[in-house]
């Protein structure tokens, strides 16, 4: 309700005052703060010889945390908290009255916490609290009480606009059990605003205890389009570096998006959070970043184009060819081609010096074969050389023994051929001296003599390596029996077409990945605390495999939709089978999200008979927040040019309707690129995302389906929805699905001649015009 109407409005505006005065007063110390330690820095550098000198560190460290404090000072200065609880711990007599914020404030002088950050223990009963037996765990163990209040306000500006009473008796529990209550459906009638924002303030229970799960076992969420899955990930990435704030400067954390258009569309949640210390990327750029070499990636959309295309002959070729590049089974063939490599890597001779052996191979070959086999090869070559050269040194007295006796028969053999040994004694003298030159010169070059033998180890590519795989006689063993011989036999020549050809696919990142890692390693700066993969669905088995080898302790957050699997030829059909191939007996947690918070009830009710007509899919249906709109439309044109004129009037319309975001969403790139033509002449202020696209423009935009997973817009308009455009098979039910599910608002489907017999049988969920 209005904060005005609110009975206990002058006390809570009076509070508001009272938390924005220390707020700038604690403003101004941060300000004279910095000035402070600008000017110490100044100084300091003016008297130092190189800038790692001790006393600059110290002082750029503090003015850092300074500036992260005032960060979240001009933050609170907007607002400084969205939630209030009233607690009374058990056993106890004082009711606490807790306010809560995106950012927790401290009071240095009392030493008491005026705003708690909403990551705190006690902030669970906030997000989880639905009657007035509250519990939260604490570092020291489960905590019990009683909650007598949990209010929600908006403010902004400094400026107390709302105050919501989500619960004040056990009689009015029901719509926050539900997540259904006026404060959540206040927020999610309003306009979107471009880029996904944080959601701290309207976190429901459900997604609450997926941001507090445990980070040391792997995560996977399967979420319904629209059930806050990205934001929830993202949420738990802050809650854990939160957690984990003491070992900050020695972690690293990761998230992994499907491209950097999304990236982009992302990228002011976690800075929003005050959290600054993430590696954002995408897997492609991930990996090519970890090979170094800069290689030509052919465009995943051209294979997603043919699957599509029901009259191309190769649908069956692309989709087995990353099927089996994606498998468990292909790193299986993989690793045993490492296996190989490792026995065959060193040279097959002994070390010897002077014609005089010192290291017979096959000790060498031993000593490789069970030493540091934590390592990657490159690695434990040269831990070998440097072993090598400690051994050699340390037995140099054995060494001089098997010197001195081979030297000792010499002069043996050459006594036994005379009578008078005066005759040899100068050849006696040489051989001595000989003996004792060589021992001197063994003595001075081992060193030289080990590097001489490992710079004979054949030089490591995982080019190469690779493809050399399809060459050999293993993946046929392997994968023949699994794949139509035929078939089997085109997708190996396309390979190696391809690879000689120096075209690599993106199902091709995740096998070079971990083939540099085997053969090269990974530094720790290179390994991550946590990571965070969305859109895990279009993940396969290898990819999730690689990222376990970059994981500390195997900390992952998995979020997706197996709806919106469009790569499932390749992909995730089923996370419990992917998480028993990659991590075995691990034990993982694993969360359901059903609400979908982002559309309308008719837009759901829309999207699930849609996704129900997908053969071979157990679709976990969305169940939406009750929240009304307009029933989506089914809009016929007879030629194209009628189809954008009633597109362009309706963005019009939606325009007028203060719909500040609009996704134009076609099939595939080819109809996009067509539509964005024709329409740019009509809607200048339009923007085109493409696969090149790395910047989420608000607005009108146009794009293909596959482009579209993770974003939503106010106004969502399908691009000729028509027979001949969607088939029934399970790509194009999914991408209809998720166009679908990109609406908050309204959703109109357009189309010529015939539409979609997808939609056959869904009239009461349409309305025609």
């Amino acid at each position: 309700m209005n904060a005005r109407n609110h009975c206990d409005y002058t006390e809570e505006k009076k509070n508001l005052e009272t938390v924005l005065d220390w707020v700038d007063s604690e403003k101004e110390y941060l300000e004279h703060k910095e000035e402070i330690l600008n000017k110490e820095i100044k100084d300091i550098r003016k008297t130092v010889t190189h800038l790692m000198d001790e006393r600059l560190i110290a002082k750029q460290q503090l003015q850092q945390f300074a500036e992260k404090d005032m960060k979240k000072i001009l933050a609170a200065k907007d607002s400084p908290y969205f939630g209030r609880v009233d607690f009374q711990e058990k056993n106890r007599e004082e009711i606490e009255r807790i306010y809560i914020g995106k950012h927790g404030l401290h009071d240095r002088q009392k030493e008491t916490p005026i705003v708690i950050d909403w990551r705190a223990p006690i902030s669970d009963i906030y997000y989880s609290g639905h009657s007035e037996e509250v519990s939260y765990r604490a570092p020291y163990g489960d905590i019990c009480g009683r909650m007598y209040l949990k209010r929600r306000y908006e403010i902004r500006n400094g400026e107390l606009l709302e105050i919501f009473d989500e619960k004040r008796s056990e009689d009015r529990i029901e719509d926050s059990l539900k997540g259904k209550g006026e404060f959540l459906i206040d927020a999610l009638s309003k306009s979107n605003q471009g880029r996904l924002k944080e959601i701290v303030a309207t976190i429901q229970d459900q997604q609450n205890k997926v941001i507090r799960s445990s980070m040391h076992r792997p995560l996977v969420v399967q979420g319904v389009a629209g059930s806050g899955k990205t934001t929830i990930a993202l949420h738990r990435m802050a809650y854990l570096m939160y957690l984990n704030r003491k070992n900050i400067g020695n972690s690293n954390y990761m998230v992994i998006a499907p491209n950097q258009l999304f990236l982009n569309y992302i990228s002011e949640i976690l800075p929003d959070l005050g959290v600054d210390e993430v590696f954002q990327t995408t897997f492609e750029a991930w990996a090519l970043k970890l090979i170094r070499k800069k290689i030509k990636i052919k465009q995943g959309m051209d294979d997603l184009n043919i699957l599509m295309d029901s009259k191309n002959e190769n649908r069956s070729v692309v989709a087995n060819l990353a099927k089996l590049k994606g498998s468990i089974l292909f790193k299986k063939v993989i690793d045993n081609h490492l296996k190989i490599l490792e026995k065959e890597l060193l040279p097959k001779e002994d070390i010897c010096m002077y014609e005089i052996p010192i290291l017979e191979y096959k000790k060498i070959q031993e000593i490789f074969m069970i030493s540091n086999l934590h390592l990657s090869l490159n690695e434990r070559v040269n831990k070998l050389k440097e072993y090598l050269k400690i051994r050699l040194k340390n037995d140099i007295g054995s060494i001089e023994e098997k010197i001195e006796w081979m030297y000792k028969e010499k002069i043996q053999t050459l006594k036994s051929t005379v009578e008078d040994i005066d005759l040899v004694r100068p050849e006696i003298i040489r051989i001595y001296e000989e003996r004792d030159e060589k021992i001197k010169q063994i003595k001075k070059n081992i060193t030289v003599s080990v590097n001489d033998y490992i710079r004979k180890v054949g030089p490591l590519n995982i080019f190469n390596f690779y493809t050399a795989i399809f060459e050999e006689e293993q993946i046929h063993v392997a994968f023949s029996s699994r794949i139509d011989l035929d078939v089997f036999r085109k997708i190996i020549h396309c390979c190696k077409e391809d690879l000689n050809n120096k075209v690599y696919k993106n199902e091709d990142l995740a096998p070079l990945a971990y083939i540099h890692i085997k053969l090269f390693g990974l530094e720790d700066k290179n390994k991550y605390t946590h990571i965070v993969v969305d859109e895990a669905q279009d993940f396969d088995e290898f990819k999730i495999s690689v990222l376990k080898e970059i994981s500390l302790n195997d900390s992952f957050t998995f979020v997706g939709d197996l709806s919106q699997g469009i790569y499932s030829y390749k992909g995730i059909n089923s996370w419990s089978n992917v998480m028993k191939k990659v991590f075995q007996d691990k034990h993982y947690d694993f969360h359901i999200l059903t609400t979908s918070y982002r559309s309308t009830v008719e837009i759901v009710d829309l999207a699930n008979e849609v996704i129900k007509k997908c053969d071979h899919l157990e679709a976990i249906l969305a169940e939406p927040v009750f929240r009304h709109g307009d029933q989506p439309s089914l809009i016929k044109c007879f030629n194209q040019e009628e189809m954008v004129h009633k597109i362009v009037d309706r963005v019009q319309r939606l325009k007028d309707q203060d719909q500040a975001s609009i996704g134009i969403i076609c099939k595939d790139l080819k109809a996009t690129e067509i539509a964005y033509d024709i329409i740019k002449k009509k809607l200048p202020e339009t923007y085109l995302l493409t696969d090149e696209t790395t910047d989420f423009k608000d607005g009108v935009v146009l794009m293909p389906s596959y482009l579209s997973k993770g974003l939503e817009f106010d106004g969502v308009i399908l691009w000729d929805v028509s027979e001949e455009n969607y088939n029934i098979n399970p790509i194009d039910i999914k991408l209809l699905y998720i166009g679908i599910t990109r609406g908050l608002h309204t959703v109109d489907l357009f189309y010529e001649n015939n539409p979609s017999k997808i939609l056959e049988g869904l009239e009461e969920f349409l309305y025609r015009l």
